[in-house]
C-alpha cells in the first residue's frame, strides 16, 4: 500500500474513507452524431462523480477509447448498432471497478489501522523508556 496514501488518510474518520458511492449508469441524456462520421456520441448520467482511482481500476478493466468521464455524466462514441453492446460491456467494467474499489478502500482501511497501532505502540514503548529512565536516575547511587 501506498505510504502517501497513508498518511493522507491515517486521521480522517473510518466513514469518510469507506463513503463510497457505486457508480453506475442511471439514464441516458443525449445523443448527436460525431462530425462528418458514422459514429454518435451518446452522454449517459451515472450515479455519482468519479474519482481518478475509480476511473484507474476502471480503465484496467474496459478499454477506454470511446469513452469520456465529466463529471457525473458519461459519453460513449460509436456507432448506434454498437451502443447496446458496448453499455453491457460498460455496466460490467463498472460493476468490477466498484467492486475492486470498495476492496481498496477496505484494504486501506486495515493498513491505517495497522499503521496507527504500530505508532500508538512506538509512542507507548518511549513512554515507558522515559518512566524507566526516570526510575532508574532516580535511584542512581553516587
Amino acid at each position: 500500500m501506498n505510504k502517501n496514501l497513508i498518511e493522507e488518510n491515517k486521521n480522517k474518520p473510518k466513514d469518510e474513507i469507506m463513503k463510497i458511492n457505486e457508480i453506475y449508469l442511471v439514464k441516458p441524456i443525449s445523443s448527436e452524431r460525431y462530425g462528418k462520421t458514422d459514429k454518435f456520441l451518446f452522454t449517459f448520467s451515472m450515479s455519482g462523480f468519479t474519482d481518478p482511482e475509480w476511473r484507474e481500476i476502471f480503465v484496467n478493466n474496459y478499454d477506454s477509447d470511446n469513452i469520456k468521464f465529466s463529471g457525473s455524466e458519461l459519453t460513449i462514441t460509436c456507432k448506434a448498432n454498437e451502443l447496446e453492446q458496448i453499455v453491457t460491456q460498460i455496466k460490467d467494467a463498472m460493476s468490477s471497478a466498484n467492486k475492486v474499489y470498495k476492496e481498496r478502500k477496505e484494504k486501506l482501511l486495515k493498513e491505517i489501522e495497522l499503521y496507527n497501532q504500530k505508532e500508538k505502540d512506538l509512542e507507548n514503548k518511549k513512554k515507558q523508556e522515559e518512566y524507566e529512565v526516570k526510575e532508574m536516575f532516580k535511584n542512581f547511587k553516587i
